[in-house]
């Protein structure tokens, strides 16, 4: 039996530990080799694993903004938009009732409801998850307009959704002050929501943003 070169010994098990490593990497389900913050000897806290083909690259893509016709939804479905080489879908409760800016296709989802979420996900690369009750910060229980259905229990049928999809990567739009254990409503359903998007298996980012503001311009 002819030894195995590096290049095809590394794509079977892994990368080799940086130096001052520990052999034993954890890999997640991602792809993704995660090395202490303390060991970057490498070139950074994580690296993507298997290495892409040479060539490849993660364009054009289906990007689905869930709540892409809000306020901060809106305003990023219509800068990937921007980007003709990518397909931009953003999801509505009312998608007739909206107007969005062009190559910006609207398709009909209501938070927690798996079989619209399935539907609006299929095919997807990518999904921006930034879906809020039309009367926040106002909760109104009777409607199920709530942190904890919305922002808590409909996170985690979107982060199901996208899995079962087969959706690669999952950006969701938290809030400061998350993260820390705190009482309030608001960040109990924020946690909750963030809990699942890291135990997805999926790609993700947790943005955490603070105050959002729109400014109008004139004659605009």
């Amino acid at each position: 039996k002819q030894p195995e070169n590096q290049e095809r010994r590394e794509q079977r098990n892994g990368p080799p530990a940086c130096p001052g490593e520990p052999e034993d990497l954890t890999h997640s389900p991602a792809g993704l080799i995660h090395r202490p913050s303390a060991l970057l000897p490498c070139g950074g806290a994580s690296i993507a694993w298997p290495p892409k083909p040479p060539g490849a690259v993660d364009w054009p893509m289906r990007i689905v903004v869930a709540g892409g016709t809000g306020f901060i939804g809106r305003a990023v479905a219509r800068r990937l938009a921007a980007h003709p080489e990518h397909s931009v879908v953003a999801t509505s409760r009312a998608p007739a009732a909206r107007e969005h800016a062009e190559r910006v296709a609207i398709v009909p989802v209501f938070a927690g409801d798996m079989l619209s979420l399935s539907r609006a996900f299929a095919r997807a690369d990518v999904v921006v998850h930034a879906i809020q009750f039309p009367t926040h910060p106002v909760e109104i229980p009777a409607r199920g307009w709530t942190y904890g259905e919305v922002d808590g229990r409909g996170t985690e049928g979107s982060v199901e959704a996208a899995r079962r999809a087969g959706v690669r990567r999952f950006v969701y739009f938290s809030g400061a002050g998350a993260g820390r254990g705190r009482p309030e409503p608001w960040f109990r359903a924020k946690d909750r929501a963030e809990a699942a998007v890291r135990a997805s298996g999926l790609e993700f980012a947790i943005l955490r943003p603070s105050a959002t503001r729109r400014y109008r311009r004139s004659g605009q």
